[in-house]
């Protein structure tokens, strides 16, 4: 039980929902699901006016009569105008109004999770996390392009449910959108709790998951006029029930779904134009015939594999914004070499976090095929997530290889020729992209 556990946990964190068999399996089931399955106008022309320098006095001019010295008249400027500059569009944000700060109260939080040995950091914007942390690909981002306020809360390691890592992870969504898809999500699991209205699973909360003394919880559905996606692992638990965790849980989400009632949803960010890859596939964008060879393997198919439920905030933005994610995968099975993932008109999220991915040990490379010329790299030791992102078009571009399986028999080969194509890889999908917007 602790292993199916661990990788249904492991898999909500990167937004991959699960079927529910057991009472636990049904309750984190719903949280994978929803998980897997997060503007300004331009600003007005400005002038810049150069003046002419004023010329030197004229000499003196002799004359038969006394007269006062002429000196030559000043000499008359005149405003030079320059083209009115581009302004940069900031991209969307948050439309709620409210900041992770303001729905959620870091020390109290640290509080109900509990002291693993490791220090909570956040909040913190998913876009923003190492990238060891996860495989959080382009695509991801659809809900915050639609204006969600995504926040996440982490310390130690990415496994909540390894013993001695500290791992503990707080995620919250709050799409302003969409809540006509929440309430089908909540239809389909059917573990609806009155606590907070008539559209929302939970608070629920699973004390002691497993046998190993860290809990779980989790708050999806309609609060107000917007979509929440919460959940909370690693959470301290060690001799308390279900019931006893979720008293504790409801100091957090109190104050929050108060907050939540009350907000104002502003309008939704427009881009400038419209990406063509917004009704791209991913045989447009990296075909398989010209990706495979540089993998390795010639059964690889490049497409958009997922046999779960499509619902939850993810596939209601993705399809909103028209997100690609394509995954490198193996033949006909369900193990992949990794994945493209394209944001339509989500230039933004790069130059917004540009300065974050390269704190986090990533450097700026040569890419001529982007749109900058340059892409950002990621890529550690074969143990640890490669990845690239970059700009196509008005597009955010990211491809990533996980780490090298371990294990006796593994063939590793097929992963390092991936990982050490990786700018090859980029370079076809910003070379389809280019030729998508012509």
């Amino acid at each position: 039980m602790l292993a199916d556990l661990k990788g249904r946990v492991l898999d909500a964190a990167a937004h991959t929902p699960a079927s529910r068999r057991t009472r636990f399996d049904r309750i984190v089931g719903a949280v994978v699901a929803a998980v897997l399955a997060l503007g300004l106008g331009s600003a007005g022309a400005a002038f810049a006016f150069g003046i002419l320098p004023q010329g030197p006095a004229a000499p003196p001019v002799a004359t038969t009569v006394a007269s006062p010295t002429a000196t030559a008249p000043p000499a008359r400027t005149f405003p030079v105008e320059t083209a009115p500059p581009v302004a940069v569009d900031p991209g969307p944000t948050p439309r709620i109004g409210l900041t992770c700060d303001d729905l959620v109260d870091t020390a109290r939080l640290d509080t109900f999770l509990g002291d693993r040995g490791v220090p909570l950091t956040g909040p913190m914007s998913p876009l923003t996390v190492p990238a060891g942390t996860g495989l959080s690909s382009a695509d991801r981002a659809a809900g915050e392009q639609l204006g969600a306020l995504e926040c996440e809360w982490r310390s130690g390691s990415d496994d909540v449910w390894a013993a001695g890592t500290g791992g503990q992870a707080f995620l919250l969504r709050v799409l302003p959108e969409g809540t006509e898809d929440a309430v089908r999500y909540i239809d389909d699991f059917q573990l609806r709790d009155p606590t907070y209205g008539p559209n929302v699973q939970g608070p629920r909360c699973l004390s002691d998951g497993g046998g190993i003394g860290v809990g779980y919880c989790e708050l999806f559905g309609v609060i107000g006029s917007t979509w929440v996606e919460l959940h909370a692992s690693g959470i301290v638990a060690v001799g308390v029930s279900d019931e006893e965790l979720r008293a504790s849980f409801l100091a957090v989400t109190d104050p929050l779904v108060e907050r939540l009632r009350n907000a104002s949803i502003s309008d939704r960010w427009v881009p400038r134009t419209t990406s063509p890859t917004s009704s791209a596939d991913c045989d447009a964008i990296a075909a398989t015939s010209v990706v495979a060879p540089l993998t390795g393997v010639d059964d690889l198919h490049v497409a958009e594999w997922w046999d779960g439920p499509r619902i939850g905030q993810y596939w209601y933005a993705k399809g909103q914004v028209g997100a690609q994610s394509c995954s490198l995968q193996f033949g006909t099975g369900d193990a992949s070499l990794g994945a493209i993932g394209v944001l339509p008109n989500g230039a933004w999220a790069v130059a917004r976090h540009a300065e974050a991915w390269l704190s986090d040990g990533g450097r700026r490379i040569e890419l001529p095929a982007a749109t900058t010329g340059s892409a950002i790299l990621r890529c550690g030791d074969i143990g640890s997530v490669c990845r690239l992102d970059f700009v196509a078009g008005d597009d955010w571009v990211s491809v990533l290889v996980p780490p090298s399986p371990e294990g006796e028999g593994v063939d590793r080969a097929p992963f390092e020729t991936t990982r050490a194509n990786i700018l090859a890889i980029g370079t076809i999908v910003a070379e389809r992209i280019a030729a998508l917007s012509k």
